[in-house]
């Protein structure tokens, strides 16, 4: 008598990636290949954040308070990835490069296109004036300021399951 193979056979619903989208297979360990995509998109998703790119076009302060300012900054984000995703608003800290923060800016919700435009404008809170004197020193006496732009947000892609990435930019300007 012939031994018998059990061939186990599943659809992934609805699957963007290029992977076929019926997965066979004679063991149930490697059934479970199928839905490793979905375990590693957070993983990919935070990797595709950290590849991307942040480039300020235009930045301009105006209306300066003791305690605010006005910004409004033209950015440009540079995705490299395969995928487009809808990166919700967020709270960003700026800081000089290793320094704490001088403010918090809500980033505007972006689709994460190949070089995706994002406008801030915005009154801004000061809340370390201390920092923020040392970011304009650094802009009216260098070539070349850091400035890092950190926070958390909710990345949507097609119908996988919302997932959080870190925001985590150094982006260099040139100064006076």
């Amino acid at each position: 008598m012939a031994a018998s193979v059990v061939l186990h056979c599943f659809y992934i619903d609805n699957c963007p990636l290029p992977v076929r989208r019926f997965v066979c297979s004679t063991n149930v360990a490697a059934r479970a290949n199928g839905y490793r995509i979905y375990v590693a998109f957070p993983r990919i998703s935070q990797n595709d954040i950290n590849d991307s790119t942040l480039t300020i076009s235009s930045l301009i302060l105006s209306n300066p308070k003791p305690d605010s300012f006005h910004l409004v900054q033209t950015s440009v984000i540079g995705n490299g990835s395969p995928y487009h995703p809808n990166l919700d608003a967020f709270n960003a800290s700026l800081s000089l490069d290793g320094s704490g923060p001088y403010a918090y800016v809500e980033i505007p919700q972006v689709h994460a296109t190949k070089q995706a435009t994002s406008i801030i404008d915005q009154d801004v809170s000061i809340i370390d004036l201390a920092a923020f004197t040392d970011y304009n020193i650094a802009v009216l006496g260098s070539e070349t300021v850091k400035v890092d732009v950190k926070g958390r947000t909710a990345l949507h892609e097609m119908k996988f399951p919302d997932t959080t990435v870190n925001y985590d930019k150094t982006v260099s300007m040139k100064g006076t």
